[in-house]
């Protein structure tokens, strides 16, 4: 029982770590600009100053997630050191050697057919629901910044590495030394979707941890899960999608969907193959 609670509260610390430097940091710069804000309207709250700290925050968006990305990275290295000392840092973050690398096109095409898939799911229901209406709104705040290279960065770097080093490397590890491996896929998934929020986004990053977690487990590692997540988030730069109607989303669904179930063939059968004893000599 006293493993079962050290691993679990590791897995949570690490999750309240992540959750909170990002409050913390973009509480920070509200603060410090609005406090810029002051100074230069001579003290005086009027209804400008609160005007221009929210237009300058959403315009920063895209910087402010990268330092939080960096700054969360950082912490979760003290707390391991701590914890371990300087070595078997990358190793407790899951960041080992992947099993048959000679497989890592699995990962980035599956990172590509689930993003087709979603896409498709997603344009299947009316804009005009109040649920789509969320997710739209809480889509377009990723696109908010300024800055494009950046934000390209933050989404399809930044977040794939940090995401993956928390929930598959660090929580999904942890879980998974004092729990079954399916109550610990399901677990790191539900907490995966809950950090996402809106109800539509949840489901479908619920689905994503899924296949995250086992492509973990078939690697022994978390780097083809970053290559999974980064195809998967860099397909929302495809200007492909945005020239489809209906009809092709579905069809571009269907596709994915067969793409996916021959690849997990594969890698199923490459498995076993390898697990086949050699004939003596």
């Amino acid at each position: 029982m006293k493993k079962f609670w050290k691993h679990t509260g590791l897995a949570l610390l690490y999750l309240a770590v992540f959750l909170l430097v990002q409050m913390w940091a973009g509480g920070l710069f509200t603060y410090g600009s609005l406090f810029s804000s002051l100074l230069a309207s001579g003290g005086r709250l009027t209804p400008n100053v609160y005007e221009n700290v929210y237009a300058h925050f959403w315009d920063m968006m895209d910087v402010v997630m990268v330092l939080c990305y960096i700054a969360t990275f950082g912490m979760l290295c003290g707390l391991l050191i701590a914890q371990q000392g300087t070595r078997g840092i990358l190793p407790a973050m899951g960041l080992r050697k992947p099993r048959s690398p000679e497989m890592l096109w699995a990962p980035m095409l599956l990172g590509l057919a689930a993003y087709f898939a979603v896409s498709a799911g997603l344009s299947l229901i009316p804009p005009e629901t109040p649920l789509m209406q969320e997710y739209i709104e809480a889509s377009s705040s990723l696109t908010a910044g300024r800055y494009p290279f950046v934000e390209i960065l933050a989404t399809v770097l930044g977040a794939p590495i940090l995401e993956e080093i928390v929930f598959r490397g660090l929580i999904y590890g942890n879980f998974k030394k004092v729990m079954p491996t399916w109550v610990a896929l399901l677990a790191q998934a539900v907490l995966f979707g809950l950090v996402h929020g809106q109800l539509l986004w949840a489901g479908f990053t619920f689905l994503l941890a899924l296949a995250l977690g086992l492509m973990d487990d078939y690697f022994g590692s978390i780097w083809p899960c970053v290559l999974l997540h980064l195809c998967f988030n860099a397909g929302n730069y495809l200007p492909l999608l945005f020239e489809l109607d209906l009809t092709g989303m579905v069809v571009l669904c269907l596709a994915a969907l067969l793409v996916v179930a021959i690849v997990f063939l594969v890698l199923v059968l490459y498995r076993r193959q390898g697990e086949r004893p050699r004939p003596a000599n």
